[in-house]
């Protein structure tokens, strides 16, 4: 509004330079300069200002400009009576201006004062009317007057108007700002919930479990010592914890298997990013064969294949890295699948963990021929799989979690991402 005004300003102000010349002569040179300058500075003024002054700069500066116009149009009344100006010239130059004061009120002025402002401006030119016309009422000033009138009100109630919906905008803008924060604080507790939910499951509850069962004390000391280093330290955050190389992550997921018990069979495909299309499927017909079929090896396996067949395209992502957010995620579920199966799947069971990986896609699945579940009997109060799986992959843009299971024939999990 500051910037639309100010060009007004200039532009009207330019189209009365004649007048100004010509009446100069009957009003005074020193009236016209003032005018000029008023008019000239509350211009220039708006126009750098606009940008980074605050809104009660701008307030003042046109806020001096609507009292100018008004005090400019009154002092017409003394200089012309007695006087008037002859019928070629219409209504003064500074009357034509007129409705740049209208404008400046709004802005300038809240409230009553603002419509206060603009009645004596309209009262003003009525009065310069009948006092500066040779023939009075009847002259050609009084019809120029009422022109003017008219357009003073229109703009100014454009203006008001204007402002009126600036502010309802301001209003809507501020509340859905609002409404976005108490959402985001809402999301972000939620978020934090969750994670401690999760670490405790995986941390604490693993420390009294090791307790509970592991006759080994040397072992447990060691599960409590991680248990009270994820508790001490604080919430990994995206960016610091950084972007991860696909190849470089399938090793991260082999060091996570073969860490939690060296006979668990470990191999990953690392795909080009044209290859990952398959990825879903691969994983699906990894799960089609059934889990006790399966033998494992005596000691830790790992097995890596490049696609070396696969052609690159060019809808082959430009981005070879695996975001951190994903990479924790799925790093975090598959660790719970694994404890899963060693908890729950039986000491003679065997176990593989498969890995398809790619920059824009990730399959893991986690397969067992032990005992199997029943998920529908699954308590509510266990946090492994309905948490610390599906709920934590599911809650990944783009990410996935299934689990597939038969009472005595053993588990499959699978853990799936596609970048959205």
């Amino acid at each position: 509004m500051s910037l639309s005004l100010g060009v007004a300003d200039l532009a009207l102000l330019a189209s009365n330079v004649g007048g100004a010349i010509t009446q100069s002569a009957r009003l005074g040179a020193l009236y016209t300069l003032a005018v000029a300058l008023l008019v000239t500075g509350c211009a220039v003024a708006g126009l750098v200002c606009f940008r980074w002054a605050p809104l009660g700069a701008l307030r003042r500066i046109w806020s001096v400009q609507s009292l100018g116009m008004v005090v400019a149009t009154v002092v017409l009344l003394p200089i012309t009576a007695g006087r008037p100006l002859p019928d070629a010239y219409g209504l003064t130059w500074v009357s034509e201006l007129a409705v740049l004061g209208g404008c400046a009120a709004v802005l300038g002025w809240q409230g009553r004062i603002t419509w206060v402002l603009v009645v004596g401006l309209e009262a003003a030119l009525f009065a310069v009317a009948l006092v500066a016309g040779p023939y009075g009422w009847a002259g050609r000033a009084f019809g120029d007057a009422a022109r003017q009138l008219f357009f003073v009100t229109f703009f100014t109630a454009v203006a008001a108007a204007l402002v009126r919906a600036g502010r309802a905008l301001d209003a809507a803008a501020a509340s859905a700002a609002a409404e976005a924060g108490a959402f985001a604080e809402a999301d972000a507790k939620r978020a934090a919930r969750r994670r401690t939910e999760m670490l405790v499951h995986d941390t604490v509850l693993v420390a009294l479990l090791a307790y509970a069962t592991n006759p080994d004390r040397q072992d447990t000391a060691s599960q409590a010592a991680v248990a009270v280093r994820a508790l001490e330290q604080p919430p990994a955050v995206e960016d610091e914890l950084g972007a991860v190389e696909p190849r470089e992550f399938a090793w991260q997921l082999q060091s996570l298997t073969t860490s939690f018990d060296a006979t668990i069979t470990f191999s990953y495909e690392a795909l080009p990013a044209a290859a990952v299309a398959g990825v879903e499927a691969d994983a699906h017909a990894a799960t089609t064969t059934a889990p006790a079929t399966t033998t494992a090896p005596a000691t830790a396996t790992a097995t890596a294949t490049a696609s070396s067949t696969a052609p690159a395209t060019a809808a082959a992502t430009a981005t070879a890295a695996i975001p951190a957010e994903v990479a924790l995620r799925i790093t975090e579920a598959v660790s719970e699948a694994v404890r899963n199966s060693l908890r729950h799947a039986g000491a003679a069971a065997s176990r593989q963990v498969r890995a398809s990986v790619s920059p824009d896609a990730i399959s893991v699945v986690v397969l067992d021929d032990g005992a199997g579940f029943d998920p529908e009997r699954v308590p509510a109060t266990r946090l492994g799989v309905r948490r610390g799986i599906v709920e934590r992959m599911r809650s990944l843009p783009g990410g996935s979690a299934e689990i597939r299971t038969t009472q005595d024939y053993g588990t499959a999990v699978l853990i799936g991402w596609r970048r959205p």
